[in-house]
């Protein structure tokens, strides 16, 4: 069986489509904003997600020692703090270090709950957690 050469002068019809320059470049623009959207939405609430995910390990480490609602306050007081003083930065800073703080503790006591409470508290501003 001879080879057959596909002839260049007629487009064959399994070879694949080119884009044109103009398609390629509404297509990377497209991307390139999605990016810029993905990126933008994310650091309005990278601030949140971590608030979130720090909050529910204390809870779930804290056991029954202090309630849910009281970890939840402190944390909604302390976000608050922050953001009157536009301290953002530093209590996600904070956050992840009470984050790293829990990760090398399967299981926490009152007092220890309650001295990252009272951590969270103090360092943004708050008369005592309770």
């Amino acid at each position: 069986m001879p080879l057959q050469f596909i002839s260049t002068d007629e487009p064959h019809q399994d070879a694949p489509k080119v884009f044109s320059t103009r398609t390629r470049t509404v297509v990377l623009v497209i991307l390139i904003v999605a990016a810029v959207i993905t990126l933008l939405t994310f650091r309005r609430y990278q601030l949140d997600l971590i608030e979130s995910i720090v909050a529910s390990a204390l809870v779930q480490k804290a056991g029954h020692s202090v309630t849910e609602q009281e970890i939840r306050r402190v944390f909604r007081a302390a976000r608050a703090s922050a953001e009157n003083s536009r301290q953002h930065a530093a209590y996600a800073e904070r956050l992840l270090a009470i984050s790293q703080r829990l990760e090398k503790v399967q299981e926490l006591q009152k007092s220890q709950v309650e001295q990252i409470l009272s951590s969270v508290s103090e360092k943004a501003g708050i008369s005592g957690h309770r």
